[in-house]
């Protein structure tokens, strides 16, 4: 298998993996769930993979639950 055809099959399991966490309600629930233990990074990160597959609204929950977490200083911090 040569580097485009890895890229590739890789990109297919993302998109998969975000349809069915988008789909099943996961990437919501989950994140309502657990957004407190994600740090600044992995939300933005795991926000971006949604934004790029077409799910924004999941995108902004997920920034918008882990920033209820961050705490003065940090990346999303809104206050009170």
């Amino acid at each position: 298998m040569d580097a485009q055809q890895m890229d590739e099959q890789r990109l297919r399991a993302a998109a998969k993996f975000v349809d069915t966490w988008a789909q099943s309600g996961l990437a919501s629930d989950l994140i309502r769930d657990y957004g407190c233990t994600l740090t600044c990074n992995e939300a933005n990160d795991m926000a971006q993979l949604f934004r790029e597959f077409g799910y924004p609204e999941i995108a902004s929950v997920i920034l918008e639950d882990h920033s209820k977490y961050d705490e003065p200083g940090d990346l999303h911090y809104v206050g009170e």
